[in-house]
């Protein structure tokens, strides 16, 4: 026998239901909020469909937000200054860094194809770019995120108090590209538990 169940209408909460003075600590640190954004692009990376239209928005997100403002700018001269004394964890660390520029490059590039009509030319660069930017990501994934555990706990929440910040200040392109909701980032921004 089939029961029916009514549909119930829901409304999910908005960030305007959440009172931002009353944030503390983030629950997640840098490297959580770059993994998350690392299984994003993974999840970019498996799709073709209207890549035409998706690829500028994204390629901004992977070399501006992501690259750019939570790594170049806030997780790796923290990290620099943190790891002075090792020689071997700075050349992987600059390695890696000189990476984001190659992945700029290699964005720009199909930028240029993307606006010039060189649709063959893009989409056969679609799956270079991918392969790059995904080796790319799990390399600082095992050579990079773990150092983070050598800096002082107040750096690492400050780190990350910064992040969440930054990725809120852009909201639209940081929701649509990294799949992170608003909910799930204010929850990660350490609202207290009463």
């Amino acid at each position: 026998m089939l029961v029916r169940v009514p549909r119930m209408r829901m409304r999910a909460p908005g960030p305007h239901h959440v009172n931002m003075s009353a944030f503390h600590e983030p629950s997640m640190d840098i490297a959580e909020i770059l993994m998350a954004e690392h299984s994003s692009i993974r999840v970019w990376s498996l799709r073709r469909d209207g890549a035409e239209e998706w690829f500028p928005g994204l390629n901004s997100f992977v070399v501006e937000m992501h690259a750019g403002d939570l790594e170049d700018d806030l997780l790796f001269p923290a990290l620099r200054k943190a790891k002075a004394n090792d020689e071997d964890f700075l050349f992987n660390l600059t390695r890696i860094a000189n990476d984001h520029r190659l992945i700029a490059t290699l964005g720009s590039n199909m930028l240029r194809w993307l606006a010039d009509g060189e649709m063959d030319l893009f989409r056969a660069r679609l799956d270079t770019y991918f392969k790059v930017v995904t080796y790319h990501n799990s390399t600082e994934e095992v050579q990079v995120f773990p150092a983070l555990r050598s800096l002082d706990p107040g750096i690492r929440c400050g780190l990350a108090a910064e992040a969440i910040e930054r990725m809120r200040s852009r909201p639209d392109a940081y929701w649509r590209y990294s799949g992170i909701s608003r909910e799930f980032l204010e929850y990660s921004a350490g609202i207290p538990c009463p």
